[in-house]
């Protein structure tokens, strides 16, 4: 049922209980919203469906999706409510210049800042509100009718708020899916525990975090787009180093998450080719990427543990004719930008829709960062793509 009102098009999302305190003027985002999409649920009907999120690939909380998987509730903390609220007030006509969401300062933003929010805020999953966690986590999950009966309560949220993203999976088959946390320095300055600090920092220094900038926390790969040499025995069993694959019975495989926290970088460039396939995608990765640094280094926003999805699969028999736009005459691609997902979409000649998005913002500000004005690009987040970048140039010209 759509809650779209005729006056604003905005979406009436149920609010937060007055004992949940959202340091926002308003506990509730009230995003436009394209005529087209349907709000998640009304507020004045029963809960909505929910299920848990077949190909949640990183993260604490166990996610869940509503109307068949095209929302995800993402459990948060008030910086990253503040986060998404400021990127909402972008859209919102107003004579103010007052578009940061933040209780604990104020700043302004000029035309120039907003106009590279904008162009930054195309990478990053649409949200459409905020409600209290307990409105979804706690009642029991829908059954998935391909998998035995199951009505257990999802875990509980470890947030008392959560946002309505866009689900950028939806609703892409044979999938390839991965997490990749981005930049060297892992911790904000919301971080004040000495023991987390250091913790924090040997996790970098140990990991392709520091010396990349740029850590796989998960990933998912549909097996038959895969070329039999990447499925042999040898990295079966690990013997080349290579993480032990874990297979599912739908056609996927994953490695275990603490291998990948361990990959130094030559390991790490070998598990992250075996994600780029088909090869067509990798041009389109690498174009998208590009819009993507261009975006941060215009944009005033810090991004501590900050992820990139990328994510690339098939809608039915979706494939495009129309002139390249990436780096091989032979990846034909178009671009598009979704107003839907607010993140670049392309697809390649051979069917594969190609999304790219930033996510995971609970330690990231804009304008300001706890009462220091943000000045310049963020070079920790720009270290992260900017190896990637040339991790992926070189699979381009093998």
């Amino acid at each position: 049922m759509s809650t779209t009102s005729p006056r604003d098009g905005s979406c009436d999302l149920p609010k937060a209980p007055a004992s949940l305190k959202l340091p926002l003027p308003n506990p509730t985002l009230q995003l436009p919203s394209p005529t087209s999409v349907t709000p998640p649920f009304s507020p004045h009907t029963s809960h909505p469906t929910s299920t848990t999120f077949a190909h949640q690939v990183a993260g604490h909380d166990e996610l869940i999706t509503l109307e068949g998987g095209k929302w995800i509730v993402k459990p948060v903390n008030d910086i990253e409510v503040e986060f998404y609220q400021t990127l909402s007030n972008l859209d919102q006509e107003s004579t103010t210049d007052n578009v940061i969401a933040n209780s604990r300062q104020n700043d302004t933003l000029s035309d120039k800042d907003k106009d590279a929010l904008k162009r930054f805020k195309r990478f990053i999953p649409g949200c459409d509100g905020v409600v209290a966690s307990s409105y979804l986590y706690d009642r029991p999950l829908t059954p998935d009718p391909s998998k035995p009966v199951n009505t257990t309560k999802p875990p509980p949220s470890r947030s008392p708020a959560s946002v309505l993203l866009r689900n950028i999976v939806h609703p892409l088959t044979d999938l390839h899916i991965t997490d990749l946390k981005i930049g060297s320095v892992l911790t904000g300055p919301d971080i004040t525990s000495q023991e987390k600090i250091e913790r924090m920092k040997k996790v970098s220094e140990g990991s392709t975090s520091g010396s990349l900038g740029v850590r796989m926390t998960g990933c998912k790969i549909y097996r038959p787009n895969l070329p039999p040499k990447l499925l042999n025995d040898d990295i079966h069993r690990g013997e080349t180093g290579f993480p032990e694959m874990e297979f599912d019975d739908d056609g996927y495989f994953t490695f275990p998450r603490q291998s990948l926290r361990m990959l130094q970088p030559d390991l790490f460039k070998q598990v992250l080719e075996t994600f780029f396939w088909p090869k067509s995608v990798v041009g389109v990765y690498l174009d998208m990427l590009d819009d993507l640094i261009e975006s941060v280094q215009a944009a005033r926003v810090r991004c501590f543990s900050a992820s990139l999805l990328l994510v690339h699969g098939k809608i039915g028999m979706q494939a495009s004719t129309a002139p390249s736009h990436s780096r091989t005459a032979s990846n034909h691609s178009t671009q598009s930008t979704n107003e839907s997902l607010h993140s670049i979409e392309r697809t390649t000649s051979d069917g594969f829709v190609v999304r790219l998005a930033l996510i995971d913002f609970g330690h990231s500000w804009i304008g300001n960062m706890i009462g220091e004005r943000i000045e310049g690009p963020d070079e920790n987040m720009l270290k992260g793509l900017r190896n990637l970048r040339e991790i992926l140039t070189g699979y381009l010209e093998e």
